[in-house]
């Protein structure tokens, strides 16, 4: 029962956080303050987010080798995080402490956009991005920005995570190479 996974805690939390925003809507309505509209969805959503698909997601312990899909999404970041270290592309910022990666591609010998080409032709989805203090114009930046969530809800865990970053360098490293190419898809 998935009532009983989360924590009356953190049910009674949210409870009182809606209430809370709902008190201050009717609140600002009777006095004809506009604002009230805004703050009027800002309820909505936080009675949207108390739904059970969305705690369940979030908050329960529905168990991903022992832990939430948020704490494994993490895991699942550091672990390509890992990769990416050790190849020559810089990880922006030293690392990640959330779910996404900002890696600078250049030392690859490619930019962010043909990485984000090459990569998209292999099934890979991601998002050229500027770099901080980037030398390159930002419709062809020198950077790219990928995160875990999708993959983590799909099932992936850290090892799979190795696996697609292995893959991410070696075709942005071989971008001529249909052997590789064909391998990755």
């Amino acid at each position: 029962n998935i009532y009983s996974q989360i924590s009356s805690n953190k049910l009674k939390t949210w409870l009182i956080i809606s209430l809370f925003v709902i008190f201050i809507t009717a609140l600002m309505y009777v006095y004809g303050n506009s604002s009230g509209y805004g703050l009027s969805f800002v309820g909505i959503a936080l009675i949207i987010s108390g739904m059970m698909s969305f705690a369940s997601y979030y908050f329960s312990d529905q168990i991903i080798l022992g832990m939430s899909k948020a704490k494994q999404i993490k895991k699942n970041a550091k672990a390509l995080e890992r990769v990416f270290l050790a190849s020559k592309a810089k990880i922006m910022f030293g690392g990640t402490d959330n779910h996404l990666l900002l890696v600078n591609v250049t030392p690859l010998g490619v930019s962010g956009k043909q990485a984000q080409e090459l990569l998209d032709s292999v099934g890979i989805t991601l998002n050229k991005n500027m770099i901080p203090d980037d030398p390159r114009k930002p419709m062809d930046p020198s950077g790219i920005r990928f995160g875990t969530p999708a993959l983590t809800t799909r099932g992936f865990k850290e090892n799979d995570m190795e696996v697609i970053a292995k893959t991410m360098l070696e075709v942005m490293e071989n971008p001529e190479s249909n052997d590789v190419n064909s391998r990755a898809r």
